[in-house]
């Protein structure tokens, strides 16, 4: 087993590192033996000059600066450059190791083997880290890729740059631009991206595939050849049938959520002696790896002599500067860097493009009070300014913007407002966001969030037959084989024509705006025949609809299309516990409508001292009350003291296990 890898400790000095579509990425050497070496990825300009991408950057950044986990690189903070064009940077902890990229790329140019279970060890270690972003940060990653991912010496598996995704989005690049030029894999629906839980499943999906075949994956290969990679006989069947339904490449038994597929790879592990996903079969692959790799080239560094000197580095590189208790001494030392930086900046002013940068990075690490502190002159004599600069930013824009119960317009728009305390409220589709600000004298900040989108104006159309693999074709236009989702498609009659060997079937379907459709197609019938008709459900939560153990649609498709004769339905809400089978008769043309009474669970409430207790509105009694029968599915408890006002909570009741809450209400 190998030590992992020392950090080197050029004084003065920037490490030019790894390139991409995003940017390139610079470490500054480390000031003392004791500190967390810094990456800086200073992204293209192509990329920033998108408006909305800082506002989202920095909305994530804030939203994840609490995030401490073993496999994640922390994210420190984003600002940008004192560099001609103010480039946007991302600081994080460096991570140890190797990134996966280049581990897959010598592999393959060397001819190296990477087994098989060295292969699913490290697939296992990414769906465990996504599914801990997913389950407690409860967002996206969004850019999961081997270029974004570290491995240690000791196969440990490091997450950096994981707060890319809703920044990514801004872009509004097609599918085919997020692949070929960052490296971002999306599930091929119809419609705009959308960087989801779904697409970081295809994205692990991407990076497990590229493990199993020790070699990255080509501009070309994602996603016309995907599924000829996946079909490969090399690979073992229940291996191709986990890519598949994590590259969502079945529409029908896709993975709906990384838990789903996180228990599906380890149900395939143990049911099959050939998996273990062993993590000595990696162990044993990094020392052969590291032990036969040739030396790389020296990093790139930019030494002392082609940046202007700026004073020496405090303890912590980027300090909050304290105007209000701030030394003459302090400020001093501040007119002083303030010098240096301004001398910087005229000796730069002839250097290209890198080294404008690599001075920033120097300049950003190496001045106290972060990136802005020394671009004013900060003294206590100085006069403070009364107000400060406030733009909000949402997506979708058009939003609302109410600043202490007035008015000021909508999203996008940049406020001057008093220093102070605020109350900023955000109003979009029936929701609002409050959000306590505080402005201080002069300084610039941002608000972006993101917002519920409004009713879509278009529909969607879940198509497959039995057997799938039919061409199809609406309206004429060719898009594709079944299975396949038409996630936005205009309201009205779509003429639907699906042709295979067995023969060619057209239907014609009509499309509601914002309601889902299902057309299932049994091929071969005899022409002109009328062979199928619609079952139609109605529940209080949203229920999947299987037979046979297929997932044939959701509760919240308006009709779901069935081969006509008897179908055995299965109406599952697995989170809930519920699951109960129907026998339908499905005539030709006809439309079976089902409705669904969920059962009950039970819940016991309890408050200090006492409390009146309302469900849903309703009034239940006084605590302590005791197996409450309610039904399953979520609730909003109120409890209410005369004398010490009320407090609320949401509950979900479930058949899994009784709900038991108590609250205190001497407690705020």
């Amino acid at each position: 087993m190998l030590p992992e890898p020392a950090v080197a400790r050029e004084s003065g000095t920037v490490r030019r590192g790894f390139e991409d579509g995003l940017g390139r990425r610079y470490s500054p050497a480390a000031r003392a033996d004791n500190d967390v070496p810094l990456e800086i990825l200073c992204f293209r300009h192509e990329i920033t000059d998108v408006p909305a991408f800082d506002f989202a950057l920095r909305e994530r950044v804030a939203r994840l600066s609490d995030l401490q986990h073993p496999y994640y690189a922390r994210i420190r903070k984003v600002d940008r450059l004192n560099d001609e064009r103010g480039t946007v940077a991302l600081m994080s902890d460096g991570a140890p190791g190797v990134r996966l990229i280049e581990i897959l790329t010598d592999v393959e140019r060397h001819g190296r083997v990477l087994d098989l279970n060295a292969a699913l060890y490290l697939v296992r270690q990414l769906i465990s880290a996504i599914a801990v972003l997913h389950q407690h940060a409860r967002v996206a990653h969004g850019a999961i890729a081997p270029e974004r991912l570290f491995v240690t010496p000791r196969g440990r598996l490091f997450i950096v740059e994981y707060v890319l995704g809703a920044a990514l989005e801004q872009l509004k690049y097609s599918r085919e631009r997020y692949w070929k030029e960052l490296r971002v894999a999306l599930p091929m629906d119809v419609g705009l991206p959308r960087f989801d839980e779904r697409a970081d499943l295809t994205q692990v999906g991407v990076v497990a595939l590229s493990l199993i075949l020790a070699r990255p994956l080509r501009d070309d290969e994602y996603p016309r050849q995907i599924e000829d990679l996946v079909a490969q006989e090399s690979l073992p069947s229940g291996l191709r049938e986990w890519l598949r339904r994590t590259l969502q490449l079945d529409v029908r038994n896709s993975f709906r959520s990384v838990g789903e597929a996180q228990a599906a790879f380890d149900q395939l592990l143990s049911e099959d002696a050939k998996y273990n996903a062993d993590p000595g079969s990696l162990e044993t692959f990094l020392e052969r790896y590291y032990g036969s790799t040739t030396p790389a080239p020296s990093p790139v560094l930019i030494e002392p002599n082609e940046v202007p000197p700026v004073n020496p580095p405090s303890e912590d590189p980027m300090p909050p500067v304290e105007i209000a208790e701030m030394s003459d001494e302090r400020a001093q030392e501040l007119d002083d860097e303030e010098q240096a930086m301004k001398s910087a900046q005229t000796g730069m002013r002839n250097l290209g493009r890198f080294k404008w940068i690599a001075a920033g990075v120097v300049l950003l690490t190496a001045t106290t009070g972060g990136l802005f502190a020394a671009r004013h002159r900060l003294s206590p004599a100085a006069p403070l300014i009364a107000v400060g600069k406030m733009t909000v930013n949402t997506d979708p824009p058009g939003a609302e913007v109410e600043v202490d119960g007035a008015r000021r317009g909508q999203s996008p728009i940049s406020l001057s407002l008093p220093a102070g305390a605020h109350t900023l409220v955000v109003r979009a589709h029936g929701e609002s966001r409050t959000i306590p600000i505080t402005i201080a004298a002069g300084a610039e900040i941002s608000q972006y969030l993101e917002l519920p989108k409004a009713g879509s104006a278009l529909g969607q159309l879940q198509v497959r037959t039995e057997p799938s693999g039919a061409r199809i074709s609406i309206d004429g236009t060719p898009l594709g084989k079944t299975p396949m989702t038409i996630v936005e498609i205009a309201p009205g009659e779509h003429s639907v024509t699906l042709e295979s060997d067995l023969g060619s079937v057209t239907q014609k379907v009509m499309i509601e705006a914002g309601v889902p459709a299902s057309l299932v197609v049994p091929m071969g019938a005899p022409p002109g025949a009328v062979a199928s008709g619609w079952v139609s459900v109605t529940a209080p939560v949203v229920v999947d609809l299987r037979e046979n153990g297929r997932l044939l649609g959701t509760s919240g498709i308006d009709r779901i299309m069935l081969p006509s004769g008897k179908h055995e339905i299965e109406l599952v809400n697995e989170p809930l516990g519920y699951r109960e089978t129907r026998t339908v008769q499905v005539s030709s043309g006809r439309v079976v409508a089902l409705s669904v009474t969920l059962p009950k669970g039970t819940v016991s409430m309890n408050a200090v001292p006492w409390a009146s207790v309302s469900i849903d509105g309703e009034s239940v009694g006084d605590t302590p009350i005791g197996n409450f029968p309610l039904s399953i599915g979520p609730h909003e408890v109120v409890f209410r003291n005369s004398e010490l006002g009320e407090q609320r909570r949401v509950i979900m009741v479930t058949l899994h296990s009784p709900v038991r809450l108590s609250v205190d209400l001497t407690k705020k």
